[in-house]
């Protein structure tokens, strides 16, 4: 049971990285009936009614539609639904008030590349597609009449979409792909009008700390040694919650890496492209790590690929008392979740560390403003411009409210004030029935499976308690100061794909290997050079990085079309 507990409480680390709730200080004791939604205009009764103008923001849209969609789903979320998806309440409400039966396919995510495979061989697409995994691009899918291009219908029929994305360039400019095409609808992300903060970064035991002494977290690569020492000096070992292989890069560039002017990927100095491993702070990284390993201070296992459930149990089980950490980890869920029973267990995020130089980090985890895989619309939809609408709801302020918080008086209630995260203004609060779920559904997992938020949706960061909200924006911390981050929405070239794609597989793999290898003392770190580095030039790290630069180049390249 705690393992599913923890399974649950790990899904939204490894999602789009800002799927969180927040939390209501008032949650009813049981879930009310649903309560009367306002009306939204409809249209005039006329044949204009499906054209171009204000009237595409009425709804429902006149007339029967049927669209078909494929939206693959985590296994916690698949396990959730006790019930036909259209059946909760959250559905039947978007059924009613777009005038859109969707008839949904619900892949496990964990298989949905190869289900989409099928589906492509076989001639038969459904209407809309999510997350498709089109090896050659969005516009090789295009040419290939797979996808639709969307620049025209959008500018018809989704002014709510498009009035969010022109808000910010980066957005623009994600949203378009090197051609200049649309090709669906992204998830938009913001934290009021600015992108979200990230979803990991360093954390201690704040409880344990403080028994030590410490009430003030590390705030530099040398104190974070100072600390290291006094938990060594308390008698704890292997307790420090590493990158996975020493080389994580489900970050982008790594976590611990950034203190170092390393990563684990790419970086994007003054606009040329370098890989992080070959840069000279990443062996200062390695050499870091390796210290850290032989005195006995890294977590053993640390070169194994642990599932995020069983590195969350690390943290509640005393395991961890600092490094990495994700969003499901932070403040006091493992006590509030019965994991442990510690009444002073307390995990608290530490702000990015400043390097040996005593600089800021020039890079570091970050989130994009919006998700780099769209939802697409397949050429076999009969009935594009209903899909383009419909799609085009959930970014009004009725349909973004319907996707994030559910049905009123069910879901949701409003409540006294602001909760700062809502860009339209007000309170919406969580009901006891996300919150507190009598079927002990975390209320992430809930949010997902009884709300909408694993669609192409506007997404605001609304984060699931006050503890998460403090970690996030310590963690966001200095993040205006990346400049060495790469842009999250680049498009490799569909003729560069299948050898970039092969090159890299085999150049992390090495990475991973010999990291582990020169921190563990496999190969002497004397050898760094000999056995890590030029063997990367060997292995064909140039030829990635020239493919990356041009990716660069074009995604720059995109502003041409915003004249």
């Amino acid at each position: 049971m705690k393992r599913l507990r923890l399974l649950a409480l790990m899904l939204c680390a490894v999602l789009s990285l800002s799927l969180f709730a927040s939390c209501s200080n008032e949650v009813s004791e049981s879930p009310a009936p649903s309560q009367s939604v306002p009306e939204t205009p409809k249209p005039p009764a006329d044949d204009k009614a499906d054209t171009a103008g204000d009237t595409t923001s009425f709804y429902p849209i006149p007339g029967q539609h049927t669209l078909t969609f494929f939206l693959p789903m985590f296994e916690p979320v698949l396990a959730a639904l006790t019930m036909d998806y259209n059946e909760y309440p959250v559905r039947k409400e978007m059924e009613k008030r777009t005038g859109v039966h969707i008839e949904w396919v619900l892949p496990n995510a964990s298989f949905a590349t190869e289900q989409f495979n099928l589906m492509i061989n076989s001639n038969d697409y459904t209407d809309i597609i999510s997350n498709p995994a089109y090896a050659q691009g969005l516009d090789q899918a295009v040419k290939d009449g797979i996808f639709l291009r969307l620049n025209e219908l959008m500018d018809e029929y989704a002014p709510n979409y498009l009035a969010m994305i022109n808000e910010r360039e980066e957005s623009i400019i994600g949203s378009l792909t090197d051609d200049g095409n649309r090709v669906g609808f992204a998830m938009i992300f913001e934290w009021m009008g600015k992108n979200n903060p990230p979803a990991t970064g360093l954390a201690w035991r704040q409880d344990v700390a403080r028994d030590l002494g410490w009430d003030t977290p590390p705030g530099s690569v040398s104190e974070l040694n100072e600390y290291l020492d006094v938990l060594l000096e308390a008698g704890h070992t292997g307790f420090l919650a590493p990158p996975t292989f020493g080389f994580d890069t489900r970050t982008s560039s790594g976590v611990i890496p950034c203190f170092f002017d390393a990563a684990t990927r790419f970086l994007n100095i003054d606009g040329t492209v370098v890989y992080g491993p070959l840069t000279p702070g990443f062996k200062d990284y390695v050499i870091q790590m390796k210290e850290w390993y032989d005195r006995g201070i890294l977590y053993r296992n640390f070169m194994v690929q642990e599932d995020l459930a069983r590195q969350g149990a690390n943290w509640a089980d005393d395991t961890f008392l600092i490094g990495i950490a994700y969003n499901p980890n932070i403040g006091s869920v493992y006590r509030d979740t019965g994991v442990t029973s510690d009444p002073d267990f307390y995990i608290a995020a530490i702000a990015p560390l400043k390097t040996k130089n005593g600089e800021a980090p020039k890079h570091g985890p970050a989130v994009a403003a919006i998700n780099a895989s769209p939802t697409v619309i397949s050429t076999q939809c009969k009935n594009p411009e209903v899909a383009v609408r419909w799609l085009d709801y959930f970014f009004s302020e009725e349909g973004a409210l319907l996707a994030n918080y559910g049905v009123e008086g069910i879901t949701f209630e409003w409540k006294e004030g602001e909760s700062g995260f809502w860009r339209w203004g007000g309170n919406p609060q969580y009901t006891d029935y996300i919150m507190k779920n009598p079927d002990h559904v975390s209320p992430v997992i809930a949010i997902m499976a009884y709300c909408w938020t694993v669609g192409p949706v506007y997404r605001p960061w609304l984060p699931e308690t006050p503890d998460l909200e403090v970690a996030q924006q310590i963690w966001a911390q200095g993040s205006e100061n990346y400049v060495w981050n790469m842009p999250e929405l680049m498009t490799i070239g569909a003729e560069d794909s299948a050898r970039y794609s092969t090159l890299l597989a085999d150049i992390e793999t090495f990475c991973q290997e010999t990291v582990v290898k020169l921190i563990t003392g496999v190969i002497p770190i004397e050898k760094y050079e000999t056995e890590f580095t030029d063997k990367l030039k060997q292995m064909g790290v140039d030829e990635v990085v020239a493919i990356q630069q041009a990716a660069l180049d074009r995604y720059l390249g995109r502003l041409q079309y915003l004249k």
